[in-house]
């Protein structure tokens, strides 16, 4: 997978396994503002916040919530309904008195530290302990890609399936499919086996089943800038997921939110920061393998780039100077207006068989500033982080941008936005309600298929969007089961 950020092209990072996305997150808990729903079609508006309530229910009860605190002798909640946090905590101080407790998806350990609770482990496991009955009538394959989708006509009858052995055999359905690949792969799986806009079908040679819906078009993503401050020595708790301190802004028209985090808590934060900035500029050059293989020489430099930087900041006395004397912080857009879309281009050109998901390149194009108005909203948000922030900050000396851009040129600043732009992996909204699904989550134009994960969203959420996922596929459950789940059958 690929993302196009300006003219950087960077690697998508991918949660494999039991638990998806959350197995490589930041294991932030964080819900939505109440008010991201309300232009969502009923019920789903009125029933997203009470699921979400549910899952956190959950996730508190079997121990795979814990609240991290920053201070020992401080512990602010952040305020996501009303995207405020109390103002008294942003004092005219060093960084010490900005805290905050974050709820993470970690767990305690008998030594103390601290591991990873995916929402495997920390919702779906309890409850199939709970239930063995239930547990044995689900299997999980392991080591299984899903290549396509089988139909009978216009009704989907099951899923084409690859091991890692390369062996390809058909799960049958019986009552129906439910995709729930993400925002990316999820239109990749629905383009590889017809169902799409006939334009974008014809170009990649992949026979149409007529339904022609945008499928892949408005993704959206939360975009974010970074800014980086050498301050006095201090000392201070450290968080399981690097990240110090939440802050939510809103100016009337945005919403932004700050996230704060120090070095020792990620020198692969730093690397991979590092790495997304640099990027990998596409070279193109006559004859076409010759673009090839410089292009493959610069994704091993970019990579071995990021490599170098992980090692020198975990294992020399760099690491000491970042833990003491480095903070940083991200200030991030959650209402951007930019949208772009899941581009494929089928690389198997074979016609001898039907094409498969392994047969296209997929890459993620126009997400990220391809609306000016966002471009104008980060440097608000940047204003915001000035008055929010404003006691902190003098007291160091900001290291990026402000000593590689003169803040007195607008231009410079917006040329640093531009440059300097980061990917959030937030990716949803590529099959919206309306649009690609109908309001049962049913792919419109094809019988026996739903889709239940971000691709589905309206608009994007004002937090990360795995809370709100799970809450899609609580309340997808519910209606399943009113509208006859009862019956043996289903």
């Amino acid at each position: 997978l690929r993302a196009t950020v300006g003219s950087r092209e960077l690697d998508v990072p991918v949660g494999k396994g039991l638990g998806g996305g959350t197995n490589v997150n930041a294991c932030l808990v964080v819900p939505p503002a109440a008010d991201d729903f309300k232009s969502w079609p009923s019920p789903w508006k009125e029933t997203m916040m009470p699921s979400i309530h549910k899952i956190q229910d959950a996730q508190l009860k079997h121990g795979a919530i814990h609240e991290f605190a920053t201070s020992i002798n401080e512990m602010m909640v952040v305020d996501s309904d009303s995207l405020r946090q109390p103002e008294d905590i942003w004092r005219e101080a060093c960084f010490p008195s900005f805290v905050t407790r974050i709820p993470l998806a970690v767990e305690k350990t008998k030594r103390g530290d601290y591991k990873r609770k995916n929402y495997y482990d920390g919702i779906l496991e309890p409850l199939l302990k709970a239930n063995p009955q239930i547990a044995k009538s689900i299997t999980f394959l392991s080591g299984t890609r899903v290549q396509r989708l089988l139909f009978d006509e216009r009704r989907v009858v099951g899923v084409q399936c690859e091991s890692v052995d390369e062996i390809c055999f058909q799960i049958q359905a019986r009552v129906e499919v439910i995709l729930s690949a993400g925002a990316l792969e999820t239109p990749a799986l629905l383009l590889a086996s017809g169902i799409g806009q006939e334009e974008d079908l014809k170009k990649a040679e992949i026979p149409s089943l007529g339904c022609n819906i945008p499928v892949g078009y408005n993704l959206r993503d939360h975009v974010m800038i970074p800014r980086l401050v050498c301050h006095g020595f201090t000392r201070y708790d450290l968080s399981p997921a690097a990240v110090q301190a939440l802050f939510y802004a809103n100016d009337g028209e945005h919403r932004f939110h700050f996230i704060f985090f120090d070095g020792s808590g990620g020198p692969a934060i730093f690397a991979q920061s590092a790495y997304l900035l640099l990027g990998r500029y596409r070279v193109s050059f006559k004859p076409r393998w010759l673009s090839k293989v410089t292009n493959f020489v610069v994704t091993v430099v970019a990579r071995l780039t990021r490599l170098l930087f992980y090692l020198t900041f975990q294992y020399t006395p760099i690491f000491y100077l970042l833990r003491h004397f480095v903070f940083a912080t991200n200030i991030v857009l959650l209402n951007p207006a930019s949208k772009g879309r899941v581009s494929i281009v089928r690389s198997n050109n074979d016609s001898s068989r039907a094409c498969r998901r392994s047969d296209l390149s997929i890459s993620v194009e126009d997400v990220y500033l391809s609306d000016e108005r966002d471009v104008d909203a980060l440097r608000r948000g940047w204003a915001q982080s000035e008055k929010h922030c404003n006691g902190w900050f003098k007291q160091g000396v900001e290291l990026v941008p402000g000593v590689l851009v003169p803040f007195n040129r607008e231009e410079m600043f917006r040329k640093y936005i531009r440059a300097s732009c980061l990917p959030y992996f937030h990716w949803c909204c590529s099959c919206p309600i309306g649009r690609v699904v109908d309001g049962d989550l049913r792919v419109k134009g094809v019988d026996k298929l739903r889709i239940c994960d971000a691709s589905v969203f309206v608009t994007i959420p004002s937090a990360n969007p795995t809370l709100t996922c799970t809450g899609l596929g609580y309340r997808l459950s519910v209606v399943m089961f009113e509208n006859g789940g009862k019956k043996k059958d289903q």
